[in-house]
């Protein structure tokens, strides 16, 4: 497995000589030996990932449409690439494509009235175990904005606040009312850049010390808190991606997913790794970025799940 998985990095790196940048090559290299069961093992997940994905996987939306860069989005941008949840367009959110985005295209809200409705199809109405994941590059912290909203009081909603970290929240009213919890996460996103973003809840073990609320960023655990309920109570809201009870998103969004499952550690950071080299073929990072960013993740690959 990790000749195989060699191979692909030295391709990889084939492709920036082919770009002229023979010094990243260079740097790369020299510590693929570094990486490689890290990678291994990595690789391994992703295998996981697939076999779950049919059980927990319920929708996906990563804005690849035919409108081409720099122009407005339309419907056909927001197909659901998993199931039936296509989006429906408010507002003129431009279409971005290239080293702009994670992969294919993306989508650019300028902070004004600009989001996708997904619906709120009987899918969308986790009240059980639940993971959202979403790629954030927020171009402003001047006010709260919500990249993902359903229902604070229901089955869930995220806010950026004005620190660049993100809340998480959920309750048992059933709408944005109380009871609600809020779980922030801590460490907050980096301004012009593109942050991996999960927020994962386990509440089905029928042991209450197992169950827990876990916040990702980049691929590293930065919360950990225990849940205040044994279940959401479903909404009537619809999902929005962009908007909600807060101030429509300043930034782009890519790769937004929803599982009706939680995410171990070792499944979140290979979804990241894998973004992260998206973006680095892309020539959305830097060689520097991307092995300040996989050293990280290295260092994170011990922690506890």
């Amino acid at each position: 497995m990790e000749n195989n998985k060699s191979f692909t990095l030295i391709e990889m790196m084939a492709v920036i000589i082919v770009v002229g940048v023979i010094s990243a090559f260079v740097i790369a290299k020299s510590q693929e030996s570094s990486y490689q069961a890290d990678i291994a093992r990595g690789k391994a997940f992703s295998l996981s990932i697939l076999t779950n994905l049919p059980v927990n996987f319920v929708s996906e939306w990563k804005f690849d449409g035919p409108t081409s860069a720099g122009s407005s989005a339309t419907v056909n941008d927001v197909k659901d690439t998993w199931s039936a949840n296509d989006g429906a367009i408010t507002g003129t959110p431009t279409v971005r494509g290239g080293t702009n985005c994670v992969s294919g295209n993306c989508l650019e809200f300028d902070g004004t009235v600009q989001y996708v409705n997904v619906g709120n199809a009987d899918s969308l109405k986790i009240t059980g175990d639940q993971t959202i994941e979403m790629w954030l590059k927020p171009t402003s912290f001047s006010a709260r904005r919500n990249p993902y909203n359903k229902a604070y009081g229901g089955e869930g909603t995220i806010t950026q606040e004005t620190s660049g970290a993100l809340n998480y929240y959920w309750g048992t009213c059933g709408g944005n009312c109380s009871p609600y919890q809020p779980f922030g996460s801590v460490v907050a996103l980096s301004l012009n850049k593109w942050n991996h973003v999960l927020i994962t809840r386990y509440i089905s073990d029928a042991v209450p010390a197992n169950r827990y609320l876990k916040w990702f960023i980049d691929g590293k655990k930065r919360n950990t808190a225990a849940p205040s309920y044994t279940a959401a109570v479903v909404s009537a809201a619809s999902l929005m991606i962009g908007n909600g009870y807060t101030s429509p998103y300043s930034g782009l969004i890519d790769e937004v997913r929803i599982y009706n499952g939680a995410l171990s550690i070792s499944q979140v950071q290979q979804n990241y790794y894998v973004g992260l080299n998206k973006l680095f073929r892309r020539e959305g990072l830097d060689a520097t970025e991307y092995q300040q960013r996989l050293a990280e993740l290295k260092l994170n690959l011990t922690d506890d799940e």
